[in-house]
């Protein structure tokens, strides 16, 4: 356990609320890796639980009885509409079972997320100010955040002179040579057979090496700047919708681009992004006032870290979360 003050932070209530992220760091990852991911998912929750507690102890000592039992009320309610979802509150504490929780430890955790709410709202409420003169700075000195920038779609066929090297041994010098002559004349051929009247699609899927070459080299759209290959790129948005390069040589290859669509850059107005400025505005605000609260705070409790309990959780966090073979 964690002990801050007279208050202690068990292995439930730093792992349970990091689950999601933990499954999803042992997708795919050596056991090595995950344990890697898993202690700074460890050590990030076990910050913000320390935050929390010191939070709760002054939230216990300021807030109305009026307002703890508005907590309780939503507390109740949330659970309500939890084993209703459920099925059964039998069902309900199974599931939480399952995700290394029990329902004591659900609510305690939820009871303390609204009591820091409340009582931080009450606190800094009436000091954060956001005023129109504020939105309209932050809307011109940022306006790369409400542009869009201009995008097409291209269809390729690709030759990169990887696809052409052995592939078991280091190429020398000669192998990169050969691959080079290779590339280029798969893509003069595909281009000789567009000219001559094939279908675009069908030459992809028959000559081209790039990743789309099963969909007829169509791409997503995409914006200025998101392909590799800037020499594709810009081929693409030089032409016409509907026209097909000639040979294109990049670093890594020759192509052949299709414009499919291309859509023009486009900047939203003040009067449609102003609502989510002032939330912006107003969260920077609270964070600024909540973060030298928390050191003032912290500057004056105990917290004592029990040893090895990082160590603890991840191995915990591996039973619970790492996939055995």
């Amino acid at each position: 356990m964690l002990q801050v003050d007279d208050k202690f932070i068990t292995l439930k209530q730093v792992l349970h609320p990091i689950r999601r992220e933990l499954r999803a760091a042992a997708a795919g990852s050596a056991l090595a890796s995950f344990r890697q991911k898993a202690l700074a998912l460890v050590r990030n929750e076990i910050r913000r639980k320390i935050e929390q507690t010191v939070l709760v102890a002054e939230a216990e000592k300021d807030l109305t009885d009026e307002e703890e039992k508005a907590v309780e009320r939503e507390v109740n309610r949330r659970l309500g509409q939890r084993i209703a979802e459920a099925g059964s509150r039998a069902r309900f504490a199974e599931q939480l079972a399952g995700e290394g929780t029990d329902l004591s430890t659900w609510k305690q955790d939820l009871r303390a997320v609204l009591l820091v709410s409340a009582y931080l709202q009450r606190r800094f409420g009436e000091r954060i100010k956001v005023s129109r003169r504020m939105l309209w700075k932050y809307y011109n000195s940022h306006r790369d955040e409400f542009r869009s920038k201009q995008s097409v779609q291209m269809q390729l066929i690709a030759a990169p002179f990887r696809k052409f090297l052995p592939a078991d041994r280091t190429a020398s010098q000669p192998d990169q040579q050969a691959a080079h002559a290779k590339a280029r004349a798969q893509a003069e051929e595909a281009l000789a057979a567009l000219k001559k009247g094939e279908d675009f699609a069908q030459a992809a899927k028959r000559l081209s090496k790039g990743p789309m070459a099963s969909s007829g080299g169509v791409w997503p759209m995409m914006e200025r700047g998101s392909f590799r290959a800037v020499e594709v790129e810009q081929a693409a948005f030089d032409q016409k919708v509907g026209q097909v390069s000639g040979l294109i040589e990049t670093p890594a290859g020759f192509y052949v681009v299709k414009t499919l669509a291309r859509k023009a850059g486009s900047e939203r107005s003040f009067e449609t992004v102003q609502a989510g400025i002032k939330d912006k505005l107003r969260r920077q605000q609270y964070d600024k006032l909540k973060n030298e609260y928390l050191r003032t705070l912290e500057a004056q409790t105990t917290i004592r870290t029990a040893d090895r309990f990082e160590e603890v959780a991840v191995d915990a966090a591996v039973r619970m979360f790492f996939p055995r073979p």
